[in-house]
């Protein structure tokens, strides 16, 4: 689909714009002009003030020609001659005044008797009367005075906050959650399928991003967002990155093995590991929960696995950089002092425990661009790093499938007992015989996703840099399936470290030095199980990051989270209804809208006769009182006109206005450029570099190597030994 000037809705949405202006105004009209009630009330009173003097005058005048002529001389007056008498003497002034108070006096009396009645604060369009009284409950519709107060209210091209609706028509009058709120950004949109969520608010809120210049991250299950924004936002400067998941052969690679790594240090953080491991296991156990025993025992598998690796490589580099250094050192002699050469060599000194990975890269920096010059420091680093061991998420499953106990034993051998893969490692050990090969059995069937190629290329190259987010303007595309769970681990994986590495580098740099990065997560239930995701949308908010949970229904949200459901939704200060179809929701928002205090009329009517009429002497009662309703009710919730939405902000009440499609905006009027297409995007195939090839592996050499860690495990507790299967040893060739 393109959408530019050419895009001819221009006559239907002109027809669409009247039929929601004028129902809406309609519906709305009684509940807003409560707001110049007071105002009205002081003109009515100083108006009937000003016509009592005059009556009074007048009347005063009458009896003062009375008491001078005579009543029929009196009669034949004009009504002027009357006033006139009555304001040119002094008695006039005095009855005047006597007949105002008396009449004023009774005005008095029989209001304030009936006073207690006249309680109705305002109606709306449904007939419902609210007390002003407040006896069960002081909801009430938000008012236009209150909606200035709390959101941005003004002309669409003038509008920088997040677009939630509008007020009149064609963008005049929209209502924006703004830029600088009291509180958070993150905003819950609630809307059954068809309802119009990309229409109303995504694509606006794309739109809104690039006028704010921040950075977006966009989760687009049909691609279409992708296609139809991406070259505007490339036109605005924007780095436009895509993780698609639909298509892996169409996307750029993030390596989600790199993210154990401290990105302040470089080294392995035990922390990130231990929030890797537990986001792959926690979205890869069957209906989303693990058997304690075999969940915990595969879990610590997979770290002692995951550790291992990175041990092996960084120990790897650590020596290589030591090596190439020494020998670099010998070529640029006098470049450098005595002094700072030797600090420089301490540094790569593989067993200082001192040096951080950053540390020792920036000493071989300085010796390469010492030795060849700045520009091939790029180059010759990728070099030394390439001759260490590869560490990525393909090296994990391969390990893990091409070696049998004995040559994973063997492996762990070199590895410190108090270094973290040496512990889990020591713990997994201690499992029983017939336990060690059904775990490690249990872990490669959780990892056959990586067994891809397509999903081996995006996962073990380096494309993605999380944390860039909050440095460079960047529009980050993730292409998920809105019908399939089967990647849902990488989507977890991938918004853990999102959240994780933007967070970080806020802290390190300070949020005052970084872009917001707005984060769309449209299809939110799709994305699997983020852990502790309660606590991070409960701290991003100072780390400039603003979050859009999209769902279909309330119950998405129970579903992957259970009882942090709730804390979830109270981290949305800003909540948009546009539509529901289900129960739960329903009910969740007439919940949100608040109990009502409002004035219900009752009639008693007795008839005594069969025929049903009601004799002379029989009457009937009227009774009124205060009664209490919800705001809206759950079907009238569910009956919300499709032209319009509520919205709920923290703390205020419920407001209803209408929905404003992106067709508003002026990038889309201005037109905006060709879409792409996906199938266009570079190939995976043709930019990254396979990491293992596991199409040779049968399932037969599986089974086997199963059958042989169990004949190993025995072995083992026997104290026999066995020789070693390993992808080492040349038992699989590729």
């Amino acid at each position: 689909m393109r959408f530019g000037k050419n895009f001819d809705s221009d006559a239907a949405m002109d027809d669409m714009r009247q039929s929601m202006l004028s129902k809406f105004l309609a519906r709305k009209s009684d509940w807003n002009d409560d707001d110049e009630s007071p105002g009205r009330k002081k003109i009515a009173f100083i108006v009937g003030g000003i016509a009592l003097a005059l009556f009074s005058l007048y009347l005063a005048g009458f009896i003062v020609m009375i008491q001078k002529e005579s009543l029929p001389y009196t009669m034949m007056q004009s009504p002027l001659m009357h006033f006139v008498a009555g304001i040119t003497s002094i008695r006039g002034w005095l009855y005047a005044l006597v007949f105002g108070g008396v009449v004023s006096g009774i005005a008095f009396i029989v209001l304030r008797k009936n006073g207690e009645l006249d309680v109705i604060k305002g109606s709306d369009s449904r007939g419902v009367d609210y007390s002003s009284k407040g006896t069960y409950g002081t909801a009430e519709w938000m008012s236009r005075k209150e909606a200035k107060e709390e959101y941005e209210i003004c002309h669409i091209d003038d509008a920088r906050g997040v677009i939630l609706g509008q007020y009149t028509e064609g963008g005049k009058e929209v209502v924006c959650l703004p830029e600088n709120t009291k509180g958070n950004r993150n905003i819950l949109v609630l809307g059954s399928p068809g309802t119009g969520k990309s229409f109303c608010y995504v694509r606006n809120a794309i739109f809104q991003a690039i006028v704010r210049g921040e950075s977006v991250v966009i989760t687009d299950p049909k691609g279409e967002l992708y296609e139809s924004t991406s070259e505007k936002l490339r036109l605005e400067g924007y780095k436009v990155q895509v993780f698609n998941l639909v298509s892996p052969q169409r996307s750029d690679a993030w390596n989600c093995i790199s993210e154990i790594y401290d990105p302040e240090t470089g080294d392995i953080s035990e922390v990130r590991t231990m929030e890797f491991v537990d986001a792959l296991m926690k979205n890869t156990a069957e209906g989303g929960k693990d058997d304690h025993f075999w969940g915990t025992a595969e879990s610590n598998l997979l770290k002692a696995v995951v550790m291992f690796c990175a041990w092996r490589r960084e120990m790897a580099l650590k020596g290589i950089y030591e090596a190439a250094g020494k020998e670099i050192a010998g070529r640029v002699t006098g470049k450098l002092s005595d002094e700072d050469m030797a600090q420089v060599l301490q540094v790569l000194e593989s067993d200082n425990p001192d040096s951080t990975m950053r540390e020792r890269e920036r000493a071989m920096r300085i010796l390469i661009q010492l030795d060849t010059g700045i520009e091939t420091v790029t180059e010759t680093m990728k070099g030394l790093k390439d001759e260490a061991p590869d560490c990525d998420i393909a090296t994990i499953c391969f390990m893990l499938i091409t070696n049998d106990l004995a040559a994973m034993e063997e492996k762990f051998k070199a590895v410190p007992l108090t270094h973290p893969a040496g512990l889990a490692w020591s713990i997994f050990k201690n499992g029983g015989d017939n336990v060690r090969p059904n775990i490690i059995q249990g872990l490669a069937q959780r990892l056959q996703l990586f067994q891809m190629p397509d999903i081996q290329r995006i996962t073990a190259n380096d494309e993605i840099v999380l944390e860039e987010l909050g440095s460079t303007k960047t529009a980050l595309f993730c292409i998920i399936s809105d019908k399939s769970t089967a990647m849902r681990v990488l989507t977890s994986l991938f918004f853990t470290f999102l959240f994780k590495d933007v967070s970080d580098a806020a802290d390190r740099f300070g949020p005052q030095n970084r872009l917001p990065v707005n984060v769309i997560c449209d299809e939110f239930a799709n994305l699997g199980t983020i852990p502790s995701f309660d606590v991070t949308i409960s701290t991003v908010r100072s780390r400039k990051i603003n979050i859009s949970i999209i769902l279909q229904s309330v119950m998405q949200l129970e579903k992957n989270y259970m009882e942090a459901r709730e804390t979830i939704i109270s981290c949305c200060d800003t909540i948009l209804f546009l539509g529901c179809n289900d129960i739960e929701t329903a009910n969740f928002m007439s919940d949100l809208s608040g109990v009502a205090s409002i004035r219900v009329f009752s009639t008693k009517d007795s008839r005594s006769t069969s025929l049903g009429n009601r004799t002379m002497m029989q009457g009937y009662q009227i009774g009124e009182g205060d009664g209490k309703r919800n705001l809206m009710n759950p079907d009238e919730i569910r009956r919300l006109s499709r032209d319009d939405v509520l919205i709920y902000h923290n703390g205020r009440n419920l407001l209803e206005v209408h929905r404003c499609g992106y067709i508003e905006h002026r990038f889309y009027r201005e037109g905006l450029p060709p879409d792409v297409h996906l199938r266009d995007y570079p190939l995976a195939s043709k930019r990254y570099k396979l990491p293992k090839d596991f199409r040779d592996i049968r399932h037969g050499d599986v089974s086997s190597m199963t059958e042989r860690n169990r004949d190993i495990s025995a072995a083992m507790s026997q104290g026999i030994e066995l020789e070693t299967v390993s992808s080492d040893s040349g038992a699989f060739s590729f």
